[in-house]
């Protein structure tokens, strides 16, 4: 793996040597396209280091890959529901805006009917030969013209009712079609979502059934601190991966990331569950980040401006987003339930990137973060605002 990361960087490098413009700078359509290139070339590096990471997973640890199997597959049923979820928000809206529109018009209808009634009536009351009279026992000419206009006004007030009430009949059935479509598209998103809870449902299923698995392994083998020494070392190769392929998609920003210590917020709402530098599994091996206990589903926000260089599952982190925020630092978020960023994309401070869960392996959800300075984990805390409050 190492030999193709190298040779993906040598790429990478031949072809974005040369320095980004700014991010204030106009935009050319050549530097347009200069910026999808680089895009296509960063997602093409990031996603073989990707498919070599997933293929020594599945070779190395069955039960691991089966695991991470499950929780993908809940992830992206969680992903597709939420969608669905947001799509029936939005035609719940329009339907509720389109009634309000439709009585409106029903207003404005039963006024327009009942002019219309009221000037028949009256035409009614003076009879089709009131005219007639007029111009046969009008004996002033300027009065006898005053009232002609009188009438053929009265007519064209009329037919400009008339035309309204059929105007307004007409919107009305429009109207109708419309909440008849978006009524037949809910009944649509309700099935799906149906189908999308079936799913979840069953990968978490499938996803107890693997974890009961490995817990038991663990149990008998009493290696769980192997598995954390391991989990730890496919985390900083990985990190030192995606360094060797970001180091020639430079992140630009106002102002570098060390400038940001001390005034950075928090990525979610939360108490503090396991912090930086404690213990693990009464070894050696200690918190190298922090872990934020959150509610199911609480959105998870970038802390800063940043890159995202990877978004994908790894052992004991379960599904994991990266962000390079240049100068040689990244930070990490982990556990997480849907991921809502892909690789490549540029994110700003409090861009929601992912939602909390419980994948990994853990028995609860939370999140998981760390910030690395090159190889070496940084304790975060020394880096946001105001503290966590304890659990």
């Amino acid at each position: 793996m190492k030999v193709r990361i190298f040779a993906l960087t040598l790429a990478a490098t031949a072809l974005f040597a040369a320095a980004l413009p700014a991010a204030d700078a106009a935009v050319e359509p050549g530097d347009v396209r200069a910026r999808e290139a680089e895009l296509e070339e960063l997602r093409g590096a990031l996603k073989a280091l990707r498919d070599d990471l997933q293929t020594d997973l599945r070779k190395r640890d069955e039960q691991a890959a089966s695991l991470r199997d499950a929780e993908k597959r809940e992830a992206a049923a969680a992903k597709r529901l939420q969608g669905i979820r947001s799509e029936q928000k939005s035609n719940e809206a329009q339907r509720r805006k389109l009634q309000g529109e439709r009585r409106k018009r029903e207003g404005e209808l039963a006024e327009e009917r009942d002019a219309l009634a009221e000037q028949l009536r009256a035409a009614y009351i003076n009879g089709r030969g009131e005219r007639l009279k007029l111009l046969l026992n009008q004996q002033d000419p300027a009065k006898l013209g005053r009232q002609m206009v009188y009438y053929d006004y009265l007519n064209r007030a009329r037919n400009e009712r008339i035309q309204t009430v059929i105007a307004h009949l007409a919107e009305i059935i429009r109207l109708d079609q419309e909440l008849a479509k978006i009524a037949a598209r809910l009944a649509e998103l309700a099935a799906d979502a149906k189908t999308e809870v079936a799913e979840q449902a069953e990968a978490r299923i499938e996803r107890a059934a693997v974890l009961a698995s490995i817990r038991a392994r663990i149990s008998k083998r009493g290696d769980q601190i192997t598995r954390l020494e391991s989990e730890e070392r496919a985390l900083g190769n990985l990190i030192r991966d995606l360094q060797s392929v970001m180091r020639d998609f430079p992140v630009q920003g106002e102002q570098p990331f060390t400038a940001m210590r001390g005034k950075l917020g928090w990525p979610v709402n939360g108490r503090l569950g396991n912090d930086y530098g404690q213990q693990r599994a009464g070894g050696n091996i200690r918190w190298n980040g922090v872990v934020v206990e959150a509610d199911r589903g609480a959105p998870v926000r970038a802390v800063a401006r940043g890159r995202v260089s990877y978004a994908d599952w790894l052992p004991g982190l379960g599904l994991l987003v990266i962000l390079d925020h240049g100068g040689g630092y990244m930070s990490l978020y982990g556990h997480n339930d849907t991921i809502n960023r892909d690789v490549g994309e540029w994110v700003q401070p409090g861009d929601i990137i992912a939602t909390v869960g419980e994948s990994g392996g853990r028995r609860s959800p939370a999140l998981y973060f760390e910030i690395r300075n090159g190889a070496r984990p940084e304790n975060p805390h020394r880096w946001f605002g105001k503290a966590l409050k304890p659990r």
